[in-house]
């Protein structure tokens, strides 16, 4: 269940997590997740009050903060360590070259 001091309210957008998030993850700081959930946390307030209604997109009443999850930050960085990226294609249907 969700508090209510973890909705976004006017004046009420403080905290939502306490630090040090206690991550065993090496690939990030404290500091850069801090910095990461507050950006969010930023964006979504301003949604959920209605600063975004111009392009089209509603105010909420009951949208809840995000907290970190270590859990989820171990399962992301294993997932990132194990990827396989393979360069993209540079065939090129109907262009122009213009050299």
């Amino acid at each position: 269940m969700v508090r209510k001091s973890e909705h976004f309210q006017s004046g009420l957008c403080n905290g939502g997590y306490t630090k040090p998030f206690g991550c065993q993850g090496q690939a990030i700081n404290d500091q850069t997740r801090d910095d990461v959930l507050s950006f969010f946390n930023l964006i979504r307030a301003r949604l959920a009050q209605g600063h975004y209604e111009k392009f089209g997109l509603s105010s909420a009443s009951h949208m809840n903060k995000l907290r970190w999850d270590c859990d989820l930050e171990s399962i992301a960085e294993i997932a990132v360590r194990y990827c396989r990226i393979d360069k993209p294609s540079l065939r090129v249907v109907n262009a122009i070259n213009f050299n």
